[in-house]
């Protein structure tokens, strides 16, 4: 059979990746650059195409394109049988096959792994391993992952009738749902660096806000929504940091602690993806900027330059401003008896006596009643 040809567009030409042999010359894996690139898929002698994306839509026998997006929340499953059967029938045949998705790493990577579980009989673990050996870049999204999981369950047959496809279904269709209708999207700030200001309250719209949005850090500030645990509830690595009402020094004392869990998780892993939440905007604003000042060595000048990347609209509040140039004093290092802390709580206490005093004055200026002590009464033959 003779290997397909396709023109490759320049706008692909720089992305173009060699594809990597997930079964020894015949089952072959990567991104779209490559499925656009005739003479490398000739040379590979390639004679069958599965497009895991919208992008390709070539109305001819040996090609097939399942439109799928890249999202948790998309219903992949279902498209499952008829990719594993156009991949057997190929290989049947005795022909190569390329399969891919626009990167290589996410929907092409659940289908192949799909497809060695049922072909080899093995768990999802054995397939992803094998595959990641053979390709280090993969990484399905959470909600493939959790797909693949109910392919093995209903014995690589999900059907409407099928009573464990149905149940994972009904959970599906009901948590978007709730999905749609519980908050809206975070906020990117920088890269894997993401601000809520209001949370879903109730544990099942959390855990789904917390799933489609890859949340492995969450950072909440008082005040904020607390984390309603349940069954579903993802693991995540948590942080809260408990102000005080009226200190705001407090929140700039509190900042490496805040910086540390960022930086730490961003450190652990490239999939940490943390999550600031308050309901004060300000106080998130405080802590982004403070914590690229501090990981990038950077003045607060440039880090709200940073900031307002992500939150254009944001204008700064004096609070902002004070607390943002107390930490740039403290030299990114505050603590309770840091000299600019001090000298900040001094000036403080000696507005808070102006102001007391400006009110006593005002006062005075009008008609007003001295207190007095009321008059005892004198008993009898007194």
């Amino acid at each position: 059979m003779a290997a397909l040809q396709h023109p490759i567009p320049t706008f692909f030409s720089s992305l173009t990746r060699h594809p990597d042999e997930i079964i020894s010359d015949r089952l072959y894996l990567g991104g779209l650059a490559a499925a656009l690139d005739g003479a490398l898929m000739s040379s590979l002698g390639i004679t069958h195409i599965l497009s895991v994306c919208p992008e390709c839509t070539w109305d001819i026998p040996t090609h097939m394109a399942i439109h799928v997006d890249d999202t948790p929340d998309e219903n992949i499953l279902i498209r499952l049988p008829e990719a594993c059967d156009f991949i057997q029938r190929a290989l049947n045949s005795g022909g190569k096959v390329y399969v891919h998705c626009m990167m290589g790493v996410s929907r092409s990577v659940t289908v192949v792994v799909a497809y060695l579980m049922k072909s080899q009989g093995i768990s999802l673990h054995d397939a992803l391993a094998y595959v990641k050996s053979r390709r280090p870049i993969i990484r399905p999204n959470y909600g493939f992952m959790e797909q693949l999981e109910v392919w093995r369950a209903c014995n690589y047959a999900p059907t409407v009738v099928n009573p464990a496809y149905s149940a994972w279904k009904r959970k599906h269709d009901e948590e978007h749902g709730l999905l749609l209708s519980s908050s809206s999207d975070p906020t990117r700030l920088s890269d894997r660096l993401y601000m809520v200001e209001d949370l879903p309250s109730s544990a099942q719209h959390q855990a789904s806000f917390f799933r489609r949005h890859s949340i492995t850090h969450l950072l909440t500030l008082t005040p904020y929504q607390p984390i309603a645990m349940s069954e579903s509830t993802p693991v995540i690595d948590r942080c809260h940091i408990n102000l005080e009402d009226g200190l705001s020094e407090d929140l700039v004392i509190n900042l490496p602690e805040a910086i540390e869990f960022i930086d730490s998780g961003m450190k652990e892993s490239q999939e940490t993806v943390t999550l600031i939440h308050c309901f004060d905007l300000s106080r998130i604003c405080v802590v982004a900027c403070a914590y690229w000042m501090t990981v990038r060595n950077i003045d607060s000048a440039t880090a709200f330059k940073l900031l307002e990347v992500g939150l254009p609209l944001y204008s700064p509040t004096a609070e902002f401003t004070a607390l943002l140039g107390l930490f740039e004093a403290c030299g990114c290092a505050p603590s309770p008896k840091h000299p600019e802390i001090l000298a900040f709580r001094q000036r403080k206490r000696e507005e808070e006596e102006s102001r007391k005093y400006r009110g006593f004055r005002q006062n005075t200026d009008a008609p007003w009643i001295m207190w007095q002590p009321p008059t005892q009464k004198r008993g009898k033959g007194k």
